[in-house]
């Protein structure tokens, strides 16, 4: 790789890491939210069997 393709994508990958570096809240008053999103995708046989193995860890962290 030529240093000039190499300075161009290090240039790059530091814009992309200093823009997700700035995003903000949605909280104006900048405190804890007292929501928790969890995304997963479908590892069980179900929905239902998703949740029942997820919700005593979900419990636990919100402990």
């Amino acid at each position: 790789m030529s240093r000039r393709r190499l300075a161009i994508l290090t240039a790059a990958v530091l814009a992309a890491a200093s823009l997700t570096a700035c995003g903000g809240s949605d909280d104006p008053s900048g405190g804890s939210a007292e929501t928790l999103t969890y995304w997963a995708s479908n590892q069980g046989a179900s929905l239902e069997a998703d949740k029942q193995i997820l919700q005593p860890e979900l419990d636990r962290f919100e402990q």
